[in-house]
């Protein structure tokens, strides 16, 4: 086949790429190729194609790129927001993780304290990429490359989650959500169920599955919400306290399988490539990450699936 040549046009610093000869469009002919308009880099404008496209590219998400792996990162968010930082310290190569309180009020929504904290630390400094965690508790921006405490206050795209939005915040457009946790799991082939306050689709039929799998089940989180879960279902359920972030994502990680709303333990788990069962809040779709392990249950038709499912 013969080669390219590229011709200039008008106006333009370099323009289209011509067809090679034998493929150039023919009186009463269907042109066996798409004629490239502009010039353009890809990745970098991964946007301009349509979602549906499939990429041949051997590096779609930009992660042969060799970043500065120095790099530092802060977080001031609620627990489920760190951990869906971490593809984007993985992504460029690692760094130094720093957790404080928020400087900006838009980023406090749950304390990040000094005991939450060492809740998260010994998770944090089990992965690879991740080379220090340390406690802020003063911000410093002088010691920070990329403020993600301040992801909030750039506008969210709906049904964009968690660890998209973040990375967007700091001009990270791409992103490889492949799982991104190292944990050795707490065998024990049990059914974990979580609901937080937040976050809840009443429509989700929590009573069917906790019958469904019985003394299966097992509920992890607060007592709280321990209590208002039993009283949903209408039965007792068998909760296990966690010390840490760590033995919580242990725990999931020797799970059969696992249910959970849009909070910590949901992104634990995909995090770990678990098999995930999520009730999702159809006002706010905010985590969700395409991977076969993953289910939604974001409208009806989607909660049928899981209703048949249990029968």
């Amino acid at each position: 086949m013969a080669s390219r040549r590229r011709t200039k046009r008008a106006g333009s610093e370099s323009g289209p790429l011509e067809p090679p000869t034998s493929c150039r469009k023919s009186v009463g002919a269907r042109p066996s190729l798409i004629y490239i308009t502009r010039r353009w880099d890809f990745p970098a404008d991964k946007s301009i194609i349509r979602p549906e496209a499939v990429i041949f590219h051997a590096d779609p998400n930009q992660t042969l790129i060799k970043w500065n792996a120095n790099r530092s990162y802060f977080s001031s968010g609620d627990l489920g927001d760190v951990i869906a930082a971490l593809p984007i310290i993985r992504q460029q190569g690692g760094g130094t993780f720093y957790l404080g309180p928020a400087h900006d009020p838009i980023g406090a929504r749950e304390k990040m304290t000094r005991a939450r904290f060492e809740s998260i630390r010994p998770l944090l400094e089990l992965q690879p990429y991740v080379q220090k965690v340390d406690f802020m508790e003063s911000f410093d921006q002088t010691k920070i490359d990329n403020d993600l405490s301040t992801f909030r206050t750039t506008r969210h795209i709906r049904a964009e989650n968690l660890a998209l939005w973040q990375g967007r915040h700091i001009g990270r457009e791409y992103m490889n959500l492949d799982p991104w946790l190292e944990v050795d799991a707490r065998q024990h082939g049990r059914v974990i169920c979580s609901r937080s306050g937040r976050y809840v689709n009443e429509q989700f039929p929590w009573a069917k599955i906790v019958k469904h799998y019985g003394d299966q089940v097992l509920f992890v989180g607060h007592p709280s919400e321990h209590a208002h879960f039993q009283s949903l279902v209408g039965r007792n359920v068998e909760h296990s306290i966690t010390r840490d972030v760590l033995e919580l994502a242990q725990l999931l990680k020797g799970a059969a399988i696992q249910f959970s709303n849009q909070s910590l333990p949901w992104w634990l788990g995909a995090a770990m490539g678990k098999k995930v069962i999520q009730e999702s809040w159809p006002n706010d779709p905010n985590s969700v990450i395409e991977r076969p392990a993953l289910t939604y249950t974001r409208n009806p038709d989607e909660i049928r699936r899981l209703d048949h499912s249990l029968r």
